[in-house]
């Protein structure tokens, strides 16, 4: 049987795009990686919006197949390329509550992430800048996890699930805003769990939000976004 292969066309530090990264690594999947020039507003051009008309990232091609949405993406590979349903179980109880988490990770996690990326890097806030009730949102959603978490190893049992590849990218980027995300134990070790048992942990996480984190401290970002908002503007 051959090796499977897509098409991927994804930002290197966004969450979402991580997630489907980790998941073809998890599967074996072969990888065909188109970076998105975003702050060029890549993602608006008439070429990908023919093949994604909501100009969303990340967006996959399995052969004639188009896909975006990285939950729907995460399922689909997962349901189609896994070996056994250890990821995404056919248990229908066992499968919703997968499913639960990745809408929870959607509805709030991603979003606060959304949240400090349009105050730090769109309006060009400092960390010391950001409302104290931005802040506090994060902490519930990390209380949260933590019940969650609870007595598992991992988000819905024992055993690694495309809920945890798509959480574990979301909450992990708040660290380049300087959130620390040690006071919250089950979390922690939650993470730290991760990088333990999947091997591709560093270099499809760690090593893309040191890179992402640099650029945003030295303003670097903010300036692209807003020079790419401003062009935007005046098209």
């Amino acid at each position: 049987m051959s090796t499977p292969k897509i098409e991927l066309w994804a930002i290197p530090p966004s969450p979402p795009c991580r997630s489907v990264q980790m998941i073809c690594r998890e599967l074996g999947i072969n990888v065909d990686y188109h970076a998105i020039r975003f702050t060029e507003g890549e993602q608006t051009s008439p070429e990908y919006t023919k093949m994604n008309p909501q100009q969303v990232i990340p967006t996959i091609k399995d052969g004639d197949f188009t896909l975006w949405e990285s939950p729907t993406i995460l399922r689909y590979l997962a349901s189609k390329y896994g070996k056994n349903d250890s990821l995404y179980p056919k248990d229908l109880k066992k499968r919703a509550v997968v499913d639960r988490c990745l809408d929870y990770g959607v509805s709030k996690v991603q979003k606060l992430s959304g949240i400090m990326v349009s105050k730090r890097l769109m309006m060009g806030l400092n960390h010391e800048d950001i409302p104290e009730s931005d802040w506090d949102q994060i902490k519930a959603v990390m209380l949260c996890v933590e019940r969650l978490l609870g007595d598992n190893k991992y988000l819905t049992g024992n055993t690694v699930t495309i809920a945890d590849l798509f959480m574990v990218t979301s909450l992990t980027f708040l660290e380049v805003f300087n959130f620390d995300i040690t006071p919250y134990k089950k979390v922690h070790a939650w993470v730290e769990r991760l990088k333990v048992a999947l091997p591709y942990y560093d270099e499809i996480n760690t090593v893309p939000l040191k890179s992402f984190k640099v650029a945003v401290d030295s303003g670097e970002m903010t300036a692209q976004v807003k020079a790419a908002h401003a062009a935007m503007k005046a098209k």
